[in-house]
């Protein structure tokens, strides 16, 4: 294969890639947008802003996570093979523990946003519990986000480059005595 083409076979998911970071940070930024237009405006429009804030939370976000995710394994295993190096490896644990964030803490934080967002629609005044829930879900969600950024200067950075992961091969004669 010559070289242009792989560098082409390469570049297609490294741009879907990006894609779905934008599609991330985008409906992050989204949400964030959301939440400020609606949260006085009215009781009505807060479960409605929150509705779909959920919307995108649950549709856009993970989406992008995924593809971001998938192609990221993709380059991976183009590049490297099946023994990725260590920098890779920091990514796939930082995306990992973002992924566990959304999935235990999140998801959960924001349900109880919109829970609370309704009831008090329903009932026409804040319920006292809504504004405690929010912080925690905005808190769950700038730890996630934080993680997810922090893989950018893992991967432009490279920490350990010249690293290699410990081969499992017997001791040599030389290496056993001295």
């Amino acid at each position: 294969m010559s070289a242009a083409v792989k560098r082409n076979i390469f570049r297609s998911p490294l741009a879907i890639h990006f894609i779905g970071i934008a599609l991330l940070i985008g409906s992050r930024l989204a949400v964030i947008v959301i939440d400020r237009q609606t949260s006085h405006s009215g009781l009505q429009v807060l479960a409605l802003g929150q509705d779909f804030a959920g919307d995108i939370n649950k549709s856009l976000g993970p989406l992008g996570l995924l593809i971001m995710v998938a192609t990221g394994v993709a380059m991976s295993f183009l590049r490297y093979g099946r023994r990725p190096p260590i920098w890779v490896r920091i990514k796939v644990g930082l995306n990992l523990f973002a992924f566990l964030g959304v999935a235990l803490l999140g998801a959960p934080a924001f349900a109880r946003v919109q829970l609370w967002a309704h009831w008090s629609a329903d009932h026409n005044q804040l319920a006292p519990q809504f504004q405690p829930a929010a912080a925690q879900a905005d808190l769950y969600s700038v730890i996630v986000f934080a993680l997810l950024l922090v893989n950018i200067p893992v991967a432009v950075w490279k920490p350990f480059l010249s690293a290699k992961s410990p081969k499992l091969h017997p001791p040599t004669p030389t290496t056993a005595q001295g």
